[in-house]
């Protein structure tokens, strides 16, 4: 059996980037016209700078993406930015998970109180949890896997790999 799957997925854009993104084009545009209207030959170009900015940069912060490689018992998360800014977020060997679940299991109500990390678009119908203990006490990673993750995941874990009915 090949032990490798991986899976792509576009982040969830959350309402608190989206205030980032209108607030900040919102001030970077006051401040860039009060800038230009100056007329100083220092200020006025640090204005158009500051546009060029703010329209450059701002819309990107929705363009997230999470990609999970598992191989051989281990799942990267990656978090790739600009579809060209690319980061092993975090690093994980199933063998040592709790519990791996449906978002919506029963199961998880015992893990309720842990820390979380999230890695997803969104899309509840492929939604799982992986329940880790760390020094930190535990840890719960939200992700959407492949079928093939999936698969060799509950070979992997047996017992701790609880399937969506």
């Amino acid at each position: 059996m090949e032990n490798y799957a991986e899976a792509l997925i576009k982040g969830k854009v959350t309402a608190l980037t989206r205030c980032i993104q209108i607030f900040g084009m919102l001030f970077g545009f006051v401040a860039a016209t009060a800038l230009i209207a100056t007329g100083s030959i220092v200020l006025a170009p640090l204005g158009l700078i500051l546009i060029f900015l703010m329209f450059y940069y701002l819309p990107n912060l929705s363009r997230i993406e999470y990609e999970y490689i598992y191989c051989d018992g281990q799942i990267d998360f990656d978090r790739i930015t600009n579809g060209d800014k690319r980061k092993t977020v975090k690093r994980i060997d199933v063998k040592n998970a709790l519990l791996i679940a449906p978002y919506d299991a029963p199961e998880l109500n015992q893990y309720s109180g842990c820390a979380k990390k999230k890695f997803i678009s969104g899309n509840l119908e492929r939604m799982y949890v992986i329940v880790l203990q760390e020094e930190k006490g535990n840890l719960a990673i939200y992700f959407e896997p492949s079928d093939k993750m999936m698969e060799l995941m509950a070979f992997r874990c047996g017992h701790r790999f609880i399937k969506k009915a």
